[in-house]
Formats: structure tokens, C-alpha cells, sequence
């Protein structure tokens, strides 16, 4: 190790220790990255695991902007905008990112490396929406302006619904240290929002989805055959007898307009009902003009957005009923999970379907029933 490497380590690790005493939530949260040098990469990145730094980057910046770049990486991972790459063109969705984050940033009182993203325009939106407004990255780099960190994906072997969870649960945690060490109403009310939003989901939408799903459930619990689901934590509950509940299918809208934390809010609230209801098995497959990805999730098994939330382009939903038709024809329900901006239904299905409706109330299907389900937060 260099002596420039140990000192930009120095200087990381002191502002961590800055944050921890002025700003207890971000350096609460800042611990939880483990610290790596990629001069490969034009300045800091995270991944939701690491905090990478480029060593000239970390020294040409002074100790205020680099307590600033620490809090604007936290906030990438608190905001999983990791795990919600999702296959976009990585330097557009980091574009869109930092217009999200670097205002929020700015108003917990930090200072930002000069030429770094912030736009009125984009005040107040989450980073789906500025990545749909935003145009493709030109050949050869991005517009006008950097970024301070990049976003990268989640190393191999990380789920980005469990990273997601974690930060999400962490984030709540740092929350409650702020307000004890500095009081109420220190943080950005963005934050706090969108930290409460994550944690505690419409209990109208899972009431709701429980009504469909409930009926369907046939058999008698028993202790003989005990929930899997809980085993893993130390919790025993009882189970149902096997094929009461046959299979399900999930289908995602994955175009350029959908807001992916609503996505995982919804596989949390699908894993917990599943868990009672246990169905024989969940095919999840994402859509947009096409099915890109497809996931058999069996009865027991957590749901995950690994491998299957794939897409990013127009809306269509017919391409959905028409897989389901020809891979699992023997389903008992679909739940379509869209903004509902489309027009392209297709043919009604031989099963029910329940279609989650993400900030969109004049939805009128020709066919299902419909839940209404409020995006996440604007600043996400």
C-alpha cells in the first residue's frame, strides 16, 4: 500500500468518524460499506456493499466535499438504487440517480464537488421517472456536469431484494440513533418519508390481495407439516396440507415508466401472504413489449428479483397473458403488477387476474380486479 493509498484511507475513515459525530445517520450507515480502492473508476461508486474510491479523486477534494460524496454514496444505497440497475444503461441511471440524491444531499447541510447534477426539473421525483425523461447516453460520455459516486450493481451472489431489505431495516435504525443524538427534525424530510414508506406498506394493498387469495386457500393447517418460511428464523407455525393452493403467475411491467420500488414492496407483501397461503409454486416473468425473464419460485421458497426483473423498454400486456397461457396454463390466478399505461390487453385470461396499480386511479381493465397501490416515494 502507498502512502497516497493510506492517505486517502485516512481521510475516508476520518470523515466516517466526522459523520458518526455531526451527522450520526449517514455515519451510522457509512460503516456498513467496506472501503475499497478502483482507481478503474473515474471517482467513488458503491454497489451496496462497498464504498470504492479513486485515490487522485479522494485527493483532490476537500475534507467537507468528501464528508458530502460519503453521505451521497449512503444515500444511493438507502434509496437501492443498486439493486434497481435492473439492466438500464448504467451512465443514464446514474445520471438519473444524482439529480435525485445530490439535492437531498445539499439539504442535510454537505457541500458537493463542483459540477455535480442538480436540476429544479427533477426536484422531488424519484430516479425511475428521471431516468424515462432523461435522453440516452451520447457516444463517448454523459451531459454537462459529473457525477460525485457512480452506481454500480450488486457484487455476484447478492440478492438486491435481501441487499434492499437490509439497507432499508439499517436505514430505519439510523433514523432512530439520529433523532436521539440530535433531536426531531434534523434530518431531510425526503429521508424520513421514504425510510417509513419501505418499512410500512399499505396495509389496504395486502388486505386487499389477502380477499383474493384467501378463497382460493382450501385446506386445513396443520403442525404436522410446519411453515418453512419461519423454520430459518426459529419460528414454528403450522403449515397446510399440500395442493391446497395450485400455481400462480406474477407478471412485472419492466418498461422505462415503472417505479421499481414499488416492485419491491410488492414482492415483500407477495412473500408474506404466499407464506400462508402457500401456493404450489409463484412463475414470476418481467415484461415490457416482450417477456425478457422468467423465475419459478416453489411453495416455501422467498421471492427475489434476481435473475427475472428485466425490461426497460415500452408497455405492452399481452405478451404476459399469452406466456402464461402457453407455460402455466394450469395457474389459478395472475397479478399483474403495472402503471397501467397501456392499451394493449389481449384476450382475457381462462383464470382470474388482479392487476396492482402503481399511481394510477383511472385504470379501467377490460378485465380482473384491480388494486391500487401508491408508488414509492417521490425522492426515490
Amino acid at each position: 500500500m502507498t502512502a497516497n493509498t493510506k492517505n486517502a484511507e485516512f481521510r475516508i475513515a476520518r470523515q466516517r468518524t466526522e459523520l458518526i459525530l455531526t451527522q450520526p445517520f449517514f455515519g451510522a450507515l457509512a460503516l456498513r460499506l467496506a472501503v475499497a480502492e478502483r482507481n478503474d473508476l473515474p471517482t467513488m461508486a458503491t454497489d451496496g456493499v462497498h464504498l470504492f474510491y479513486n485515490r487522485a479523486f479522494v485527493d483532490g477534494m476537500t475534507d467537507s466535499d468528501l464528508r458530502g460524496v460519503i453521505a451521497h454514496e449512503v444515500l444511493h444505497c438507502v434509496y437501492d438504487h443498486c439493486g434497481r440497475l435492473l439492466g438500464r444503461d448504467p451512465e443514464r441511471w446514474n445520471r438519473a440517480a444524482d439529480y435525485v440524491i445530490n439535492p437531498v444531499v445539499k439539504a442535510a447541510g454537505f457541500t458537493l464537488p463542483d459540477g455535480c447534477l442538480d436540476a429544479p426539473q427533477y426536484h422531488g421525483m424519484h430516479a425511475d421517472k428521471v431516468y424515462g425523461m432523461l435522453p440516452p447516453t451520447p457516444p463517448g460520455g454523459g451531459e454537462g456536469g459529473t457525477g460525485p459516486g457512480g452506481v454500480l450493481a450488486p457484487p455476484p451472489g447478492t440478492a438486491p431484494a435481501d441487499l434492499a431489505t437490509d439497507w432499508a431495516v439499517a436505514a430505519a435504525q439510523a433514523v432512530n440513533a439520529d433523532r436521539m443524538s440530535r433531536g426531531a427534525g434534523k434530518l431531510p424530510a425526503e429521508i424520513d418519508r421514504m425510510v417509513q414508506d419501505l418499512l410500512h406498506p399499505q396495509a389496504d394493498w395486502r388486505e386487499l390481495l389477502r380477499r383474493f387469495l384467501d378463497p382460493m386457500s382450501r385446506g386445513e393447517y396443520s403442525w404436522s407439516r410446519p411453515n418453512r418460511r419461519f423454520i430459518g428464523a426459529g419460528i414454528i407455525l403450522p403449515g397446510t396440507e399440500p395442493d391446497e393452493v395450485g400455481p400462480m403467475v406474477l407478471a412485472v411491467d419492466t418498461s422505462g415508466s415503472m417505479d421499481h420500488d414499488a416492485l419491491r414492496r410488492c414482492i415483500s407483501e407477495l412473500n408474506a401472504i404466499a407464506g400462508e397461503v402457500e401456493p404450489e409454486a409463484i412463475d414470476c416473468i418481467g415484461v415490457d413489449t416482450a417477456v425478457h425473464g422468467h423465475a419459478r419460485f416453489e411453495r416455501g421458497d422467498s421471492i427475489t428479483q434476481a435473475g427475472w426483473v428485466k425490461g426497460g423498454g415500452g408497455t405492452r400486456f399481452s405478451p404476459g397473458f399469452a406466456w402464461a397461457a402457453q407455460h402455466a396454463p394450469g395457474a389459478e390466478a395472475i397479478i399483474y403488477l403495472t402503471d397501467g399505461d397501456c392499451a394493449d390487453f389481449g384476450p382475457a385470461p381462462a383464470c382470474p387476474v388482479i392487476w396492482a396499480i402503481v399511481d394510477n386511479p383511472g385504470f379501467a381493465p377490460p378485465f380482473g380486479d384491480v388494486v391500487h397501490l401508491r408508488g414509492g416515494p417521490d425522492v426515490a
